[in-house]
């Protein structure tokens, strides 16, 4: 099932499976590792303090951490991976 990246629980990882933006939002996210069949992981996210909030998620991707808007994960579409 295809979910945004921003829905994924701390810790859990998902496969990415394609990005819903304009040409430029996608070029940035694919510079960054953000690629079709690319696993990724959240290690922090802001609403785990306080779920009334948006606020940025810390992800892992490629061996980096990166820091990533609500809005720009909500366009990054994930299949969850179970290990």
């Amino acid at each position: 099932m295809e979910i945004p990246l921003a829905m994924l629980p701390v810790g859990a990882k998902g496969k990415i499976v394609g990005i819903h933006g304009g040409r430029g939002i996608v070029r940035r996210l694919s510079d960054m590792g953000f690629v079709p069949d690319v696993e990724v992981k959240i290690v922090h996210s802001h609403t785990s303090h306080n779920p009334r909030r948006g606020g940025p998620l810390v992800v892992e991707v490629k061996d980096s951490r990166i820091a990533l808007g609500r809005g720009v994960a909500m366009k990054i579409m994930v299949q969850e991976v179970d290990y």
